[in-house]
């Protein structure tokens, strides 16, 4: 799972004051073979805490797992 970017300063969204408790952007980019089709997908997540990449990595995985345990 390569995490592409971690914004380094709040985001900001045209015309709307900086979010108030979002403290890291992360953009994960993912593909993934299911029979002879192959998916891809790009997740946008915000975070309130300031985390670097390699602490974010296995936080977005755990959460991933309880996400595919319900289906």
């Amino acid at each position: 799972m390569p995490i592409l970017a971690v914004a380094a300063e709040r985001p900001r969204t045209r015309g709307v004051p900086p979010m108030a408790r979002a403290q890291t952007v992360v953009v994960v980019d993912s593909t993934r073979e299911v029979g002879a089709r192959t998916e891809h997908e790009t997740r946008l997540s915000i975070f309130s805490l300031a985390l670097a990449a390699d602490t974010l990595e296995p936080i977005i995985r755990a959460h991933w797992a309880i996400e595919n345990s319900l289906f």
